[in-house]
């Protein structure tokens, strides 16, 4: 396990943990014990895994994972923990738990494009549906994901958006927009020439959406087609993002690389993360 800190000329403050993750099992990993510096140890759960082929389930790849204390008050089926994760054939699926431990499998939700990679946040006050993109609805939603096609283009198009009543049946999908300053450039060798997908999204309704103060706040995957970086974003809407410019050059900067030590393990590829907001100058990012 790995701490990074670093500080930007924004003078936002970041407090990094490293926990390496993958792919085809999930598991349950306990924290036993916490330092100011957020740094905790850790001890894996005796039954791991718990969900995928390992316990005889299916694949289950990049999970998302809510819980609510209201059993989602009646948004979609009722349970404390919601997961979407992705399967062996490029979906998104949904599975449903008591205690985060026991897992009850829902299948491939109801989308019209193949979603893969995908994050997906519950707003418990509802939302007006967008009414725009593929199988548009004004209806009142409760949920949004963002996800990647699980095609390559090196263009913004392979990042997409979409909203849901009940978090299996999905609406108003449609392919993220480049802001002032683009969060994928399809040019090489930019670091952001690509990317795999949206690590996490936080939101703040208050937000004035000027500076680094803005509703939603994004952490992607950005690649070069070979290394991976995690870069950050900003938008009003959950659809059109502008890229965190830390030097004023009108290219966005990654907030997370590699070290490009030789024999690290994080040597050039950092990716898959969750963020915790503790305040406007604490966070910590667990990643892969």
């Amino acid at each position: 396990m790995k701490h990074h800190t670093n500080s930007s000329a924004s003078a936002m403050r970041w407090s990094w943990l490293a926990l390496v993750s993958l792919a085809l099992t999930i598991t349950v990993v306990l924290s036993t014990a916490r330092t100011a510096l957020g740094q905790a140890s850790w001890t894996e759960y005796s039954g791991n895994p718990i969900f995928g082929q390992g316990a005889g389930g299916p694949k289950a790849y990049y999970p998302s994972v809510l819980y609510d204390a209201d059993n989602f008050s009646g948004h979609g089926d009722s349970a404390p923990y919601k997961m979407w994760y992705g399967t062996a054939g490029g979906r998104t699926a949904l599975a449903i738990s008591d205690d985060g431990l026991t897992w009850m499998d829902l299948g491939v939700v109801n989308m019209p494009t193949s979603g893969y990679h995908a994050t997906v946040k519950y707003y418990s006050t509802g939302f007006p549906g967008a009414n725009s993109g593929l199988n548009p609805s004004a209806g009142t939603m409760y949920y949004r994901m963002w996800y990647w096609t699980g095609s390559m283009t090196y263009s913004i198009n392979d990042l997409r958006y979409a909203e849901s009543p009940d978090g299996r049946n999905w609406y108003n999908d449609q392919p993220l927009q480049n802001g002032t300053v683009p969060i994928v450039t399809g040019i090489w060798p930019d670091w952001n020439r690509g990317s795999y997908g949206p690590c996490d999204v936080l939101y703040n309704p208050d937000a004035s959406n000027t500076g680094v103060d803005w509703v939603f706040t994004m952490y992607y995957d950005g690649t070069t087609g070979g290394e991976e970086s995690i870069g950050l974003a900003f938008s009003s809407d959950g659809i059109t993002w502008t890229g965190y410019d830390e030097d004023g050059d009108g290219k966005a900067d990654p907030v997370l690389r590699g070290t490009y030590n030789s024999g690290d393990w994080d040597y050039n590829y950092v990716s898959r993360a969750t963020i915790i907001k503790h305040s406007a100058t604490n966070y910590e990012m667990w990643y892969s």
